[in-house]
């Protein structure tokens, strides 16, 4: 009996707390914010995490070189690199073998990872200098991931001759074009 007393006054305090406040829609943006940023560094790190800073650089160029005119940069990005067969890295991810922390988690190990997210947020807030020259698109040319798509520059044994080479980076071509 007495123990059911105390209960009744427990629930009957609990009763008279205020309520929990909605997080705040700032606070909300914000987490889905570094969520986004999560999500593009691990494609940093996915495809270019070997080739180092520069590499990773080059690779957020081509993200944001193919959201250009895009009204939300940070959401045009995300949807960029999780389409499927365009960023590999998320490959597992789309035909459903891993799922986004899987893939956030994977690259979270990286030795790069910290770098990949200053890069990332650079790259979203539109303050890193292009050094692909406008390239939408790159691929691996030397070395055994060595891949040649048709869409590529004869130059580099694909089909396209519209495919203009911008740079290159480590293993990856970089190209403009890409029809």
């Amino acid at each position: 009996m007495r123990f059911n007393k105390q209960v009744t006054q427990i629930l009957e305090a609990i009763a008279d707390l205020p309520p929990v406040p909605a997080p705040a829609p700032a606070i909300i943006q914000q987490a889905h914010i570094i969520r986004n940023i999560d999500v593009v560094a691990a494609a940093l790190i996915g495809e270019a995490g070997g080739e180092g800073e520069r590499g990773m650089h080059a690779v957020m160029n081509v993200i944001i070189n193919r959201c250009k005119g895009q009204p939300d940069l940070v959401r045009s990005a995300v949807q960029t690199v999780v389409r499927p067969k365009q960023f590999s890295f998320f490959n597992n991810y789309n035909n459903g073998q891993e799922t986004m922390e899987d893939i956030i988690n994977k690259a979270k190990k990286h030795t790069s990872w910290n770098k990949a997210i200053e890069i990332a947020s650079l790259g979203l807030e539109k303050k890193l200098d292009d050094i692909t020259n406008g390239a939408t698109h790159y691929h691996v040319y030397t070395g055994k991931s060595k891949v040649t798509p048709k869409w590529s520059s004869p130059e580099v044994g694909g089909r396209n001759r519209e495919a203009v080479i911008t740079n290159t980076v480590g293993h990856h071509v970089f190209l403009k074009n890409v029809r």
